[in-house]
């Protein structure tokens, strides 16, 4: 709410052409008004609208209109209606029904909603003004934009917003819960199938005793080790290290690490044992006391169009990192919040695409 209302000051600020000519109603349904921190918030935010309107106001314009109340559904409605621009910009919500229901409420197609990132239904309503909302210029010029917009792309971004809305609603939505509770359910079963169980166990220890060559193959991250918040903590211990030396030894076995790591790595820690290993999951392979060797037509020449890219999304996403290697650029973000981490690594990917 705080970054909505310093926006919107930054806007009057910036342009004082639009002082006089639109106005924020901002409405706030009171919760939890026994804890102490939603007192103080809710203390900042009348400040603040205070600070605006006694700062900008004429004798027949209120810049901001505050409503710390709940609202009948009906003036919800109308308010909705009436409204050119529809600003939700919650920090982290898991759906947010308000810009659904303003898109809902306009008959005429006309108006823009600007929504916050951090909401799920911005997965669903791409065609509204997308914004950071820790991005105060950009909430800003966000308004701008939605300002000028011509009545046309209003009309075709609204209609677009209004058809996901019209299909995916509540039936929808139980239809699709319920099918994938089905399809984990089946998901559970077939992980069922394939867990090993002292019969099989038993099965393997007699096939592996039998066979006269055999040859393993082993993945390390996640696998041999378990996965690090620091990937240069994800390193073998004495026991892992004395086990893979005991298997590699038997002549019958033929060992082969594989890695996404780079062969420097991967040197530093298994060069001393008698393996085969594969690194970057396939673009170097070094066997057994020979040197590494790479996949003949390999390039690096792509990473100079898509680092920047990477690097965009690293200056948005606090917690995440770029690894380069040879052939291959890495996006971590195990560091990540998980719900942040997870918006962005979709917008990546439909980036990537």
């Amino acid at each position: 709410i705080l970054q909505r209302l310093q926006a919107f000051e930054l806007l009057l600020q910036n342009n004082p052409d639009y002082v006089g000519k639109i106005a924020l109603y901002m409405i706030v349904v009171p919760s939890r008004d026994t804890v102490q921190q939603y007192r103080e918030l809710r203390d900042e935010i009348d400040k603040f609208v205070g600070g605006i309107n006694s700062r900008y106001r004429t004798m027949d314009w209120q810049p901001v209109h505050y409503f710390y109340r709940g609202f009948p559904v009906e003036e919800l409605t109308a308010l909705y209606a009436k409204a050119h621009i529809c600003l939700v910009t919650p920090m982290r919500d898991g759906m947010n029904l308000v810009c659904k229901e303003f898109v809902a409420s306009r008959r005429n197609n006309d108006g823009v909603l600007i929504l916050s990132e951090m909401a799920g239904a911005s997965r669903e309503l791409v065609d509204a003004l997308i914004v950071n909302p820790n991005n105060i210029e950009a909430i800003a010029n966000a308004i701008i934009e939605a300002v000028n917009m011509p009545e046309h792309e209003q009309s075709r971004r609204m209609k677009m917003m209004k058809e996901i809305v019209m299909k995916f609603n509540v039936s929808h939505w139980v239809k699709m819960f319920m099918s994938r509770l089905h399809e984990v359910k089946a998901m559970q079963q077939s992980m069922y199938a394939k867990r090993i169980n002292s019969s099989t166990r038993y099965n393997i220890k007699k096939q592996y005793a039998a066979a006269k060559k055999r040859i393993i193959f082993l993945d390390y991250d996640g696998t041999l080790v378990g996965f690090k918040t620091n990937i240069e903590q994800a390193a073998p211990d004495e026991d892992l290290y004395q086990l893979l030396k005991q298997v590699s030894s038997d002549p019958s076995n033929r060992l082969v690490l594989v890695s996404g790591r780079d062969p420097k790595f991967l040197d530093k820690w298994f060069g001393g044992l008698d393996v085969d290993i594969i690194s970057e999951h396939g673009a170097w392979t070094k066997t057994r006391n020979n040197n590494w060797v790479s996949v003949p037509g390999l390039s690096s020449t792509w990473k100079k169009e898509f680092f920047p890219v990477l690097e965009s999304f690293t200056d948005r996403t606090p917690g995440a990192f770029i690894e380069e290697k040879d052939f291959s650029l890495v996006w971590h973000y195990r560091k990540v919040e998980e719900s942040l981490g997870e918006l962005r690594t979709n917008e990546l990917m439909n980036t990537l695409r």
